[in-house]
């Protein structure tokens, strides 16, 4: 059972593979399983409209969407699932929560539950997408570990901390190199999808800034 261990403990890093992975193209799917949902302008294919209209922003197009992924690991299918939203914030930014989850006789041998959060601000005319901060809880078979990082614009700074689970606190600063903005998992999802990174076209190669961080 090592393997299959080993694999569950990267569930994340593979989430969020499945996530950028996924295309827009008049339905949402994943690489691990189908996909669902709708909302925003009019629900699926709204991002395509919006990309010809520029008096919609990134957020309008799509604010109130829910989707909903099965994960496979290895051999067993459905071993996880993932609820992905995106809401607008009473101080007009947007927060998107992603929720991951193991399922069936995976979360019998091994719980684990992640919820990301990230407030996501509009930039370049709501055209793009800005993380202003991102928040990680991660439950592992009851141990909680939580983690926070902020993008300071103005002063050219992030910072972050990570504290719980039976690990010792983290935290530090990181000057922001100037220029460009720094995407978080979620971030990166909408403003792919919104071809913030370039038009979407299979084969494709993007350019994405990720948080100047070691892990």
């Amino acid at each position: 059972m090592r393997p299959l261990f080993k694999h569950l403990n990267r569930l994340p890093y593979l989430l969020s593979i499945a996530i950028l992975l996924s295309i827009w193209a008049g339905q949402t799917q994943s690489f691990a399983g189908a996909g669902g949902g709708g909302g925003g302008r009019g629900g699926r294919g709204t991002a395509n409209d919006a990309l010809k209209d520029e008096r919609i922003t990134i957020g309008e197009a799509f604010v109130n969407e829910e989707l909903k992924y099965r994960i496979s690991v290895l051999f067993i299918d459905e071993a996880a699932a993932s609820e992905v939203s995106l809401v607008k914030g009473e101080d007009g930014d947007y927060i998107a929560t992603i929720t991951a989850y193991t399922t069936g006789i995976i979360d019998k041998l091994y719980h684990r539950k992640d919820v990301y959060v990230s407030r996501l601000r509009l930039v370049e005319g709501g055209r793009r997408f800005m993380t202003r901060s991102f928040e990680k809880t991660i439950d592992i078979n009851g141990r909680i570990r939580n983690s926070v990082t902020v993008l300071n614009y103005d002063k050219m700074l992030m910072t972050w901390a990570s504290w719980g689970g039976e690990k010792d606190e983290k935290g530090g600063e990181v000057k922001l190199p100037p220029g460009n903005y720094y995407d978080d998992p979620l971030a990166a999802f909408y403003n792919l999808r919104f071809g913030v990174y370039g038009p979407l076209k299979e084969g494709g190669e993007y350019r994405i800034l990720t948080f100047p961080k070691e892990d």
